[in-house]
């Protein structure tokens, strides 16, 4: 017997084949499209943290070493985060905290930078 049409299993393994296919190619960029987003929160935080360190930078000075940013204290200082950041766009998801610690027994202080998102 000579076949020339398609039964009705083949069509049907066929349609499974191309639904699987198509599934595939829609999870693929919805996925990609998640890290991307978390990628550029986490480039935010850093950028964020990388400026704040950067403001920093002017106030290691003998004469503001006890009295400005750097003075040692633990937990969030958020009055001068805001005064640093007043003319910065930062969204109100990132919370920046930091620490100004001295080593015992050292000269210099330890600035630990914690940005949550």
């Amino acid at each position: 017997m000579n076949k020339k049409a398609f039964s009705l299993v083949e069509i049907i393994v066929s349609l499974i084949i191309l639904s699987l296919t198509f599934s595939i190619l829609l999870v693929v960029p919805i996925a990609s499209r998640r890290y991307i987003q978390r990628a550029n929160r986490r480039l935010a935080a850093a950028n964020l943290a990388r400026e704040f360190l950067n403001n920093l930078y002017p106030e290691v000075r003998i004469d503001t070493w006890n009295t400005g940013n750097l003075k040692i204290h633990n937990g969030t200082n958020n009055k001068s985060i805001i005064e640093i950041y007043n003319n910065l766009s930062v969204t109100s998801s990132y919370n920046l905290e930091y620490n100004v610690e001295q080593p015992p027994n050292r000269e210099y202080r330890q600035v630990t930078v914690n940005v949550s998102y």
